[in-house]
């Protein structure tokens, strides 16, 4: 039974702004679900909205579209009176504001025909709303692909970089980076190519000495990629980006290498990299584009550290890895992305190897302090990191070395974690942990939903959100 089932599983994985009535959004002018968005005290809904009755009222044919952005307009008190945050939430979820796919010139000019996006840039925190808006978006809830296209070319208006300070916008370019290479999105090529204009836009108007420098000796490339064209830079930027976002020359300054273990489980034997973020040693690795082979050699353990540390060591050694938070995989599947990234680090190998690793990961995570982490400065935070941590757990050589009584403590204590800080990402792991417990309710909904359990294998959560909450507290407090 468990072999065919594995099978099985193999085999799969190769706004509406009315909270109270759910409608299909209009395919032609989607609408963002409030339940992906950050929660918001003054949220702005619009009267006349894509499958109402006055939105069908609404001229048809060449005065549709002047009428239409007339309903997009934020009333004059309701302008003046709303918060910043407010005012994202409300310009992102206007009708209109995904209207199609648009160049880097085409968004700034649809900026332009609302009246919240232009209060928008006036205001002085416009550019820390922004970002706060930004980082607290859920990507696996199954927000519009344009709607994320738009909130990130917002990235590329002057008046909002001037808001914006050299760490906020390392911030963002370290948030944007991630989803870029987690292939959060549905239409991959255009939409993950669009992700890094915005990068170029922060690390020039950071004056990053190497995009300045590259701007200078290749200006038409560097038009290109202003205009929203990658023609094939798309590595060279990525590249750039992770130098820059590891850059203490442009970031806090000095960090000694412990305090990225500020918030982390008491090990007997951490292993504590020579070569991290802020140390000199780092500042002296390559840039552009041989940055990332030189970053992932000193992810490596030393062969003879490697043999003798410590299970629950080598998962702290792992989670500390430099780069272990980049999840450094163009992927359509952040659950194939985060099982490629362990593969490039000796100590992820090395702990597929353990027969006690399912063991030493649990008792690891339920050491891990997200509320801490949570209040470190970004530089610091490395959420993503802990999200790592989860992610082991859809690794089958992690599995097989876990017993039940241990996969309903892992559920347990992830569960925990994701109803105080609501990271999506965590009920994935979830799933193939009570999957892998053959948990008769989940192997069912999987047979009887193929198409839903495929994409639950897959990182997507297709508004499926509930039901796993729901599969997962029942599975924890099963007795058999």
């Amino acid at each position: 039974m468990k072999a065919t089932k594995w099978l099985i599983l193999l085999l799969l994985v190769f706004c509406r702004c009315n909270i109270v009535e759910k409608e299909k959004p209009n395919p032609e002018y989607p609408i963002l679900d409030v339940a992906c968005l950050p929660k918001m005290n003054d949220r702005y809904v619009y009267s006349i909205m894509p499958g109402t009755i006055d939105w069908q009222q609404l001229p048809k044919g060449d005065l549709f579209m002047a009428t239409a952005y007339e309903a997009c307009q934020l009333p004059d008190d309701v302008l003046k009176s709303i918060s910043t945050l407010g005012l994202v939430d409300a310009l992102i979820r206007a009708p209109l504001f995904q209207l199609s796919k648009l160049s880097v010139p085409g968004w700034q000019n649809h900026y332009r025909k609302f009246n919240s996006a232009l209060e928008l840039f006036q205001r002085e925190d416009a550019g820390d709303a922004l970002v706060y808006y930004y980082r607290s978006i859920n990507f696996n809830c199954g927000v519009s692909v344009i709607a994320i296209d738009g909130i990130e070319m917002l990235f590329t208006q002057q008046e909002i970089l001037n808001k914006i300070g050299s760490e906020k916008k390392r911030e963002v370019v370290s948030l944007i980076l991630t989803k870029y290479e987690m292939g959060m999105k549905d239409d991959y090529y255009y939409f993950l190519s669009h992700s890094l204009s915005p990068l170029v836009y922060l690390m020039y108007a950071d004056e990053y000495e190497p995009i300045v420098q590259y701007s200078k000796d290749n200006p038409e490339n560097f038009n290109e990629l202003l205009m929203g064209a990658m023609n094939y830079q798309h590595n060279l930027i990525v590249s750039y980006a992770k130098s820059y976002i590891y850059d203490a020359n442009n970031t806090a300054g000095e960090l000694d290498p412990l305090d990225f273990y500020i918030c982390s489980p008491e090990v007997n034997d951490r292993y504590v990299y020579p070569i991290m973020p802020a140390t000199p040693e780092w500042q002296q690795l390559p840039k552009g584009e041989f940055f990332m082979a030189a970053a992932y050699e000193a992810c490596q353990l030393p062969d003879d550290v490697l043999k003798s540390i410590s299970t629950q060591g080598l998962v702290d050694a792992l989670a500390h890895a430099p780069l272990f938070s980049t999840a450094g995989i163009t992927s359509i599947s952040i659950i194939t992305a985060w099982q490629t990234h362990f593969n490039r680090f000796n100590s992820g190998l090395e702990l597929f190897q353990r027969e006690d690793a399912g063991d030493a990961i649990v008792d690891y995570y339920k050491l891990m302090n997200w509320n801490c982490v949570a209040n470190l400065p970004w530089y610091l935070r490395q959420i993503f990191s802990m999200i790592g941590v989860e992610m082991l757990f859809t690794k089958q050589e992690i599995l097989d070395t876990m017993g039940h009584d241990k996969k309903q403590e892992a559920v347990a204590a992830i569960m925990a974690n994701y109803e105080q800080y609501n990271y999506g990402y965590s009920l994935f792991p979830i799933v193939y942990i009570m999957y892998a417990d053959e948990y008769e309710p989940i192997v069912q909904y999987s047979q009887n939903n193929p198409e839903n359990f495929n994409y639950l294998l897959r990182g997507v959560m297709n508004y499926q959100q509930d039901l796993v909450v729901s599969y997962a507290k029942s599975y924890i407090n099963d007795k058999n």
